[in-house]
């Protein structure tokens, strides 16, 4: 069958975050999730617990367990499964096992077209009794609530009426069969209880009696007893902005159901599953992406929780932190600043030395080997949503040596060279694999003749970054910077196999002198 599941994910905001509420998500199909356990998805949008008779009729043929028998000789009843649905013109379909006893549940999801001798329901054959049936009896013009007890006994048959209803169309339908009587449902609406002790082996049987007219047609059946537990992994629901701080899970309805949540950015690196808290609250963290898993539970074999619908709230946290500078003192050529937020959600700090690029950076920093004269030292912090807050900024100043020749002698603050060339930073090779997530890695050197670099790395593909960091390295130093594709960049190599960016090198050294560089890369 094909899977409807009404549900919703709505995203809303929360108030913590000044930040308009996102438009809704809405999710109304759940096929891309994972029955773990013992669960399954059935129209017109149920997740249920998958219990021990059941069949959504997907694919081009009966389950293996179900059968078909013409009622012409020579055959030429049909079954045809096609489109999530079991279409029975002029034959029997029915399980091919009987069920031992009185008792148990049978629910499914049928259209009848109005013609005569059309059945659903418990029995054996419909060829005598006993049986407990939804049927257009020998009309058709109406449907029937129908039951007999034995072969020879009379069936006692009870006319479907409810406002607007319409048996050509789909409905739900439930027969709950007690060793006393039968109950019959439609919609979840009761619409009789007949006295029947039928103590006989039934099954689960669909039929059309005629090829000539109509046929009947099932989405899907189901019959008791259903398991005590059962597990549902939903798809991947993506938020329409990375910074998604999660709100709340709800179900509707709740009962018989708990709920975990994991969430991320790359479905290959989501966090761990964790429970929900309090009133529904989602524990896991900012992210763009999260999935839920459902575990269903019942103490009752004939009973299982039916979730109709899942809604998700967010706010999008566009607020970034501030920073605050204590100090900044000097010491012969090293320059010290430590600093502070007053916001909660700071991932990392970054710092800035004579407008360089920024880097991470805790508190307390040193500058080291800073040439004579003013220097400003920046710092901003960075949440975990990824917000750069506005940077704190102290200049300190570096005095001169003074040396033997006194100001203006050698040494002095007129007497030594000055360093006015810009770092020459190298790159190590420019044809690199790509990870499944997006990420690589470029070898960058910065000269021996530097005291430091502050390197920025961009990478650029017709004229737009798709990647970016930052590294600092001391004179002689060689590490590697670690870069990501964004999500664009990422889908496009997967079409094409490779790419050929620029990586975008700006290089500044201890003496405020910068130079930008361009190298092509092949990424594969």
């Amino acid at each position: 069958m094909t899977i409807g599941l009404a549900a919703l994910a709505a995203l809303a905001m929360t108030p913590a975050f000044a930040a308009a509420a996102p438009s809704p998500i809405v999710d109304d199909d759940f096929s891309g999730g994972t029955a773990v356990a013992n669960t399954w998805a059935v129209e017109p949008g149920f997740l249920r617990l998958k219990p021990a008779v059941s069949a959504n009729f997907d694919g081009t043929a009966l389950p293996a367990d179900w059968s078909a028998t013409s009622w012409d000789d020579p055959p030429t009843g049909t079954a045809t499964v096609a489109n999530g649905e079991v279409t029975v013109n002029g034959a029997r379909v029915n399980t091919t096992e009987n069920q031992s006893g009185a008792g148990g549940v049978l629910e499914f999801r049928a259209a009848f077209s109005g013609a005569g001798f059309q059945h659903v329901g418990f029995g054996d054959d419909f060829n005598q009794g006993p049986w407990a049936m939804f049927s257009t009896g020998g009309g058709g013009a109406e449907l029937f609530a129908r039951t007999r007890l034995t072969t020879a006994s009379l069936s006692v048959d009870t006319p479907v009426v409810m406002p607007g209803f319409d048996p050509q169309v789909p409905h739900n339908y439930r027969i709950e069969w007690t060793a006393s009587d039968v109950k019959f449902y439609v919609d979840g609406t009761l619409i009789t209880t007949p006295p029947a002790a039928i103590t006989d082996d039934m099954r689960p049987v669909i039929s059309d009696f005629s090829s000539a007219a109509g046929a009947v047609t099932v989405d899907w059946i189901a019959r008791s007893p259903y398991p005590a537990s059962g597990t549902f992994e939903s798809r991947v629901l993506e938020a329409d902005d990375a910074r998604a701080v999660w709100g709340t899970l709800t179900a509707s309805p709740a009962d018989g159901v708990t709920f975990e949540t994991r969430t991320g950015n790359d479905p290959a690196a989501m966090s761990a599953y964790q429970p929900l808290g309090p009133g529904g609250a989602i524990q896991s963290p900012i992210g763009k992406l999260i999935q839920y898993k459902a575990t269903l539970t019942s103490s009752d074999p004939n009973a299982t929780p039916s979730v109709d619908s899942v809604s998700i709230t967010y706010a999008v946290d566009a607020t970034a932190p501030t920073t605050s500078i204590g100090s900044a003192t000097v010491s012969g050529t090293t320059a010290s600043v430590t600093f502070s937020s007053p916001d909660a959600d700071v991932a990392w700090f970054e710092c800035s030395l004579d407008g360089g690029a920024f880097s991470t950076c805790t508190s307390p920093t040193d500058f080291g080997g800073l040439s004579a004269g003013s220097h400003t030292i920046a710092v901003r912090a960075v949440d975990k949503a990824g917000n750069a807050g506005p940077a704190a900024s102290r200049t300190v100043t570096v005095a001169g040596s003074g040396g033997p020749g006194g100001p203006g002698g050698p040494g002095g603050p007129g007497g030594g060279e000055t360093d006015a060339d810009a770092p020459d930073v190298t790159i190590g090779s420019r044809t690199r694999s790509v990870s499944a997530s997006g990420k690589f890695k470029l070898r960058l050197t910065c000269p021996a003749e530097e005291q430091s670099c502050a390197i920025k790395v961009r990478i650029k593909l017709r004229g737009k970054t798709v990647a970016s960091n930052s590294i600092t390295l001391a004179g002689g130093q060689t590490a590697k910077v670690k870069l990501r594709l964004n999500s664009k960049a990422r889908r496009k190599l997967a079409r094409r196999g490779q790419l050929k960016p620029k990586a975008v090198v700006t290089a500044r050294d201890a003496a405020g002198n910068s130079e930008k560089s361009k190298y092509s890369l092949t990424l594969r």
